[in-house]
């Protein structure tokens, strides 16, 4: 109980602090936003920082500047950054320009505003104008003879009269407010100029309006000494965590709608007693589009009472939520009366040899937001698909998510009713070899000894042989390829014809035909047959166990092959993204691709 209490205290505390704060920066300060990204890491929800590596950055240097895990525990923040960050190969190595993960902190669910989406934006509050913000972004330069303002832009921030060049020549003026005329520069002056990486901080696209201008800020001081920022904990969800989250809180999040159950709405009528909407019995979750969405059981209103209230509400409907409604029922509910704006239940694309179809319980449709190097991949929609599952087995891989990340599509599962997972079973990451071969498509023949070698099958090319042909035993050359069965078996490329075949075959040879016009997924079909190697062509894979028609697909563009040796081996004609080449790992698949 005194456990329960320090923690209610802990949290108005940090309300007050808040508050105290944001009235601070009302007063002086200057509002910018940043934006974090969640991911899944043993069925956890893990806050991470998005972060572009600059000149001379190591990992360590990296680790220590943030993140109570990395100061707690270093083994274990060292294992989620390699998971978050599958493409990062060697930990002693990366690169300037390279997009890392930070891991800040574990999350509870729904803790913080947007979590389900994947995307969390957060104000912070700073007590400095931008202008001394933006100092921290600057280097001192001395001017030369022949140096113009455009010229030491253009270097930094791009070509003359882009966006960015545009953006860089802002910054210029910004830092330097003492120069009254910037085609004015001498030389031997010393001037500042803005870093071009200052592009990469994620608070950078909230300095400007929407005209690109910069935003007002003031230089005052507050007049008692606070800290520079509101710390993240001042944002997160005041609900207790002793209190489960009620199924129409946690659909309200995951739509990233307010949830409203507190109060009374009164709807005046003529010459009659208003109607009242006593909000917790009848709970409002107000979407981002200004749908509002009443859920009131099937006795609620009458027809009647329903018109008046939209009359006073537009774009307003009502959802019937039966009384101890569970997660999933509530989301049918409401969906089922917004579906026709902004929800589907299947959607596909293809991806270099590679076509996705997912099949979920929604898929809902979202804005991905104001640009900025920290947004979701890409440009247009983002699309939350929502799946139902009884037990952490039947989750999907973090491999397929962040794939499907890149391509603004975030999976949200639910477990049905109010069922809780208390200890899901680690997800480590297989470390089943380098698992992919490479094989060249130069030439045909080429091509064909370099996939019979990767399928361990013994190949020896310029083998001469002898048949009967016209009562004549003729000599040549061919290329040979030694079958399990024992049988002999020849490859040729277009150096056989007529009935020359027939009479190859007659004396006691299989042979297979390699055409130079055939293209190379032909080949390999031709090769696999002749050999006598079992193979589906175009396979699908499912990316977890769901039961039932909810699940997302693979299709891969090439052959899956069961070797007599039990091993699976996939031969793909293109290049596989890193979290897929990840996922087929884990599922002790090995790679052939051919480009």
């Amino acid at each position: 109980m005194q456990k329960r209490r320090l923690r209610r205290l802990c949290c108005l505390t940090a309300g007050i602090i808040s508050g105290c704060l944001l009235i601070s920066f009302y007063a002086y300060g200057a509002l910018l936003y940043k934006t974090y990204l969640v991911r899944q890491v043993s069925g956890i929800d893990m806050l991470c920082d998005p972060y572009v590596v600059q000149k001379d950055d190591w990992i360590l240097k990296v680790f220590k500047q943030k993140g109570e895990i990395s100061h707690r525990d270093f083994p274990e923040f060292l294992s989620i950054f390699k998971r978050i960050n599958p493409h990062i190969n060697n930990l002693d190595i990366i690169r300037p320009g390279q997009h890392i993960l930070i891991p800040l902190r574990k999350l509870l669910p729904g803790a913080m505003p947007g979590q389900a989406s994947g995307i969390i934006t957060i104000p912070f509050v700073t007590i400095m104008s931008v202008s001394e913000l933006l100092a921290r972004h600057t280097t001192g330069y001395k001017v030369k003879k022949g140096d113009c303002v455009s010229k030491l832009i253009t270097q930094r921030f791009g070509v003359y009269g882009s966006q960015s060049y545009k953006d860089g020549l802002k910054l210029f003026k910004r830092v330097n407010p003492e120069l009254s005329d910037i085609n004015r520069i001498i030389a031997g002056q010393t001037i500042k100029i803005p870093k071009a990486s200052v592009q990469n901080e994620s608070w950078y696209a909230s300095m400007f309006d929407n005209s690109k201008e910069f935003i007002a800020d003031s230089d005052k001081k507050p007049k008692s000494d606070t800290s520079n920022t509101i710390a993240l904990s001042t944002f997160e969800s005041k609900e207790s965590n002793d209190e489960p989250k009620s199924p129409l809180a946690e659909a309200a999040s995951i739509l990233e709608a307010k949830f409203i159950n507190k109060g009374i709405y009164h709807f005046p009528r003529k010459n009659k007693k208003d109607i009242e909407l006593n909000l917790s019995r009848f709970p409002v979750l107000e979407l981002n589009d200004g749908q509002r969405v009443i859920c009131a059981g099937e006795r609620g209103f009458s027809e009647s009472q329903k018109e008046l209230i939209k009359s006073h509400w537009k774009n307003l409907k009502f959802a019937a939520v039966p009384a101890e409604a569970t997660s999933e029922q509530v989301f049918d509910a409401v969906l089922e009366v917004i579906k026709k704006n902004n929800s589907k239940t299947t959607l596909s694309f293809s991806d270099q040899g590679v076509k996705v179809i997912i099949r979920a319980k929604w898929i809902i449709d979202k804005p991905s937001g104001p640009n900025g190097p920290n947004q979701v991949p890409g440009q247009g929609m983002n699309r939350v698909c929502i799946f139902w599952i009884d037990s952490i087995d039947q989750k999907v891989p973090d491999s397929i998510l962040q794939y499907l990340f890149q391509h603004n599509i975030i999976v949200k599962e639910l477990f049905r009713g109010n069922k809780e997972i208390e200890h899901p079973p680690e997800d480590r990451l297989s470390e089943y070899g380098e698992n992919i071969i490479t094989l060249s498509v130069a030439d045909h023949k080429s091509f064909v000894s370099d996939l019979l070698a990767a399928l361990d099958y013994k190949y020896i090319p310029n083998v001469h042989i002898t048949f009967p042909y016209a009562g004549v035993q003729v000599k040549t050359i061919s290329n040979f390829i030694s079958t399990n069965s024992g049988h002999p078996l020849l490859v040729d490329y277009g150096d056989f014809y007529g009935d020359s075949v027939d009479a190859i075959k007659k004396s006691g040879f299989d042979i297979v035909q390699i055409f130079k016009n055939d293209p190379i997924d032909a080949v390999s079909e031709k090769i696999l047959k002749a050999v006598g190697i079992a193979y589906k062509k175009n396979p699908m894979f499912h990316a977890a166990q769901k039961p039932g028609p909810h699940n997302i697909d693979l299709i891969i563009s090439g052959f899956l092959i069961n070797t007599e040796t039990d091993e699976k081996v996939l031969l793909a004609g293109h290049s596989l993204d890193n979290q897929l080449v990840q996922f087929f790992k884990n599922k002790k698949i090995k790679l052939i691709i051919w480009e």
